[in-house]
């Protein structure tokens, strides 16, 4: 290869299509985990090395009527995030824990909602 060629290689999943492992310009490595449902379970950049950090997603389903659809992600620092979809997938409210609280309780503050739209 010559100064103006730049080789990448990714790693996508034969059976889903998603993309299993990639690489940014830099050589940044994000590995990606799906669930049955082809949702991200975690992404994890730098896999295997000093600098590894991981985000992981759960998500909860309607079973019934009144129930609302949610996805929790927890970041590399340990703050949990849940966001509210509407039936369309759309976010429509945000919940974080004030990480930087001084009483360090597990308190979700309102961070958007789609009738404000904004933070709260």
């Amino acid at each position: 290869m010559d100064v103006f060629t730049k080789a990448v290689t990714n790693e996508t999943s034969l059976f889903s299509g998603q993309e299993l492992l990639t690489r940014d310009d830099n050589g940044v490595e994000i590995l990606y985990v799906y669930d049955a449902l082809q949702r991200v379970l975690s992404e994890t950049v730098a896999p295997g090395k000093d600098a590894e950090a991981t985000r992981q997603y759960s998500y909860t389903l309607c079973a019934k009527a009144g129930d609302q659809a949610t996805q929790t992600a927890i970041n590399v620092k340990n703050v949990k995030t849940v966001t509210y979809m509407d039936g369309l997938n759309r976010p429509v409210r945000e919940l974080r824990i004030n990480a930087d609280s001084t009483l360090k309780a597990d308190l979700l503050r309102p961070i958007y909602t789609a009738l404000g739209g904004g933070k709260n």
